[in-house]
Parts: C-alpha cells; structure tokens; sequence
C-alpha cells in the first residue's frame, strides 16, 4: 500500500503542475466519448471532425460527443473495427462467416456504404489507413503477411511486399505509404519497387505508424540497456530520423502525425501518458493533465488541427475497473511564439516487454474481437495493428 500511495501522489503533484504550466492560448478540454451503458470503446483516428474507432466491437465514429455516435458496422458481420479517417472516408475490417476471419474494407459514412476489399485467394486481411483515395493494409496469402494498397476495390489491390520480406502497411499520406517490413520502417510510393528503408541502423526493430505531409512517425525498439522503445520522427529518408523521445522516460511510442504534430504516449515506471509533440524530444506536452483522476492510464492515438483547433483522440483506462473508454482532447491551436508546456507525468505501461512488429494474426484477432480483454492489453489496444 504503501509504493502505491507512494505513486498515487508522484503522479499527483505532476499532474497538477501540468495544469498549471498550459500554453496562454488556453487548457486542453478533455471529453469522453464512450456512451454510457457501453462496455469498451477506442478512438483511433482524427479527421475532419470525426473520430473513428469503434464500440463493443462494432465499428464507428463520433462527432465530437458521445451522443454522436454512428454505427458503421456491416451487415451480416460479427464484429468490425474502423482504424483510419480521412474526410468522408473510414477505413477498417468486418469479420464474416465461420471462422470470423477479418476482412478489409471502407466506408463512406453509412454502414450500408461498406465496401470489401478482400483479395481473392487472400485468407484475410485488414485496412489499417487511408488518405481519402487509397486504403493501405495487411493482407494474408498463403500464411504470409503482404503489405496492401487499394484504389477503392478488391481488384485493385497492388503488392507493395518487397522481394524476399513480410510485410504491412499502416498509414498513407498523398502518394506514399508508410508501414514495416521484416527489416523494419518501411516508406513506399505505390509499387513494391519504390520501398525505401526507413530502419534506424541503431534500433533493434522499427515500424511506421502514421504520416501526414511529409512527415511519417513510429516506433523504434532497443535492446540496450533493456528492451524499450522510442517515439521516432522522420521525413522521407531514414538520414532524417529524429528521437521524440523523453529523456526522462521509459519507453514511448509516437502513434499519428498531421504534419505538424505528432500524438502518441510516454511511459514512466507505472503509468502511460497521452503525449503531444511538435517535432522534437522537447516540446513533449503531457495530455493526461487534462484528465481528473478517474483515468490510471491514457494513450493517445491520432491528432489532426483545421488550423483552430488541435484534435486529438486516444484512450483511458479507468482506475476502477480497467476498462478501456475513447477521450478527445481539444485545444485552440498556440498562438506564434507561445511556449508549449512541457508536462513530465510519474506515469508508465501496463505491458512492459516489447511487442515487435511481426506477421503473426492471432494476437490482431483476439484483440478486434475481444477476446480476453478482462484486464487489457494496453499495447494491443492502443497500435493500430491490434485495434
């Protein structure tokens, strides 16, 4: 009891001056969007307005209140997940049939909108990202794991797996994708041939998660002194790597960029924080400040700004009962030459071993469907390879 009590006030204290040191252009507001009666919910991407995400296993997105919630889920489906935004247009993946397998897919808006993009002879797959015209993914083929790009149809999925590798896709930008191989972060402009390695030579792994502009973040994973992870930032080679991360903290991961910010989490030694970057290490901004007490862990997920206004959504994990909830912060955009606050949380992961990416399905059904997720996995619940 008493490391805990301990705890509880370390993180007190710095939450409280968190608060206290927000920019002049005005606190972080902080809304739940999980309607009341459900049991779990995830926001996993911004766009436009809408946040997208999904809700007892049933994909969806919200509109800026809980109350907004839409339901996209298929017809006929067992359970759905949306995991990208862009516009008009949610990308993600249903599960038909028995065996529940996942299949890739988009919507515009409605759930009678769904639109399949499964490969022929693929055994199933998943769209992870789009950009409003094209849908990146992952797709399985003969037990291998593929990297995906669509045009907004199953026929026109192209390979973008390089020769002699695995891999997947999990965000795009205009004409370039963003993703991993088995040799790490990988960047493609459409074709398998245009791959270009992203990989840290000093990382032990690494992976792309999201992109906006020119800009594409991720993470990148160390085995020295102790396996972690950082929160990295590049700009379309791997020469112009950047750490985001903290170095004050354990591990962090960097989840979504619009091309100006970047959102994601900070690990301490007992809880994670929501984190906002803004192009480096040290204008890190602790978003669980916002919060009340009634959260023990939150992760960002995905930003995205009109130029007003800063999105950004992700998840809490509530200290009662360790359920997982969607939040949405919101914030008016700094005005030029403000100083952001630097917000350093006593906080950490509920997963502390390294979860690399791998083509390995079982673990991204289990999550999306919900099994086993009594007390959750947070890293599962939080990449966009496991929504």
């Amino acid at each position: 009891m008493r490391r805990r009590e301990s705890s509880m006030v370390s993180l007190a204290i710095i939450l409280g001056a968190g608060l206290c040191a927000a920019p002049a252009s005005g606190q972080w507001t902080l809304t739940v969007l999980h309607p009341s009666g459900a049991s779990l919910s995830n926001a996993v991407s911004a766009s436009g307005g809408q946040q997208a995400g999904w809700l007892d296993h049933r994909a969806g997105f919200w509109s800026g209140s809980a109350d907004s919630w839409t339901d996209l889920h298929p017809a006929g489906a067992s359970w759905s997940t949306a995991t990208s935004a862009y516009g008009t247009q949610q990308a993600g993946y249903a599960a038909f049939g028995v065996p529940s397998l996942p299949r890739a897919g988009f919507w515009t808006d409605t759930a009678s909108s769904w639109i399949d993009l499964h490969p022929a002879g693929a055994n199933h797959s998943y769209a992870w990202g789009t950009s409003g015209t094209q849908q990146v993914g992952e797709v399985y083929i003969n037990g291998s794991a593929r990297a995906a790009l669509w045009s907004g149809s199953a026929a026109s999925f192209v390979d973008l797996t390089p020769a002699g590798s695995s891999a997947a896709a999990f965000a795009a930008s205009g004409s370039r994708q963003g993703g991993a191989t088995s040799e790490g972060a990988a960047l493609w402009s459409g074709t398998a041939d245009s791959y270009i390695s992203l990989h840290p030579a000093s990382a032990n792994s690494s992976v792309v998660w999201g992109m906006g502009g020119s800009l594409q973040v991720g993470t990148a994973y160390f085995d020295v002194p102790v396996p972690h992870r950082h929160a990295v930032l590049w700009s379309g080679s791997p020469g112009s790597y950047v750490s985001l991360h903290p170095s004050e903290a354990l591990e962090s991961e960097a989840k979504s960029t619009d091309g100006v910010y970047q959102a994601g989490w900070v690990g301490f030694a007992e809880y994670s924080v929501a984190a906002l970057w803004h192009g480096s290490a040290g204008t890190w901004e602790n978003l669980h400040a916002a919060t009340d007490g009634t959260w023990h862990h939150t992760i960002a997920n995905s930003v995205w700004s009109d130029g007003e206004m800063i999105y950004v959504v992700g998840i809490g994990v509530l200290a009662d009962n360790a359920t997982i909830h969607a939040l949405l912060w919101t914030r008016p955009v700094p005005l030029p030459g403000t100083l952001v606050a630097l917000c350093a949380g006593s906080a950490a992961l509920l997963r502390r071993t390294r979860p690399e990416w791998q083509p390995a399905s079982d673990r991204r059904v289990a999550a999306s469907s919900g099994a086993g997720m009594g007390v959750p996995d947070f890293f599962s619940l939080s990449n966009r390879c496991n929504q």
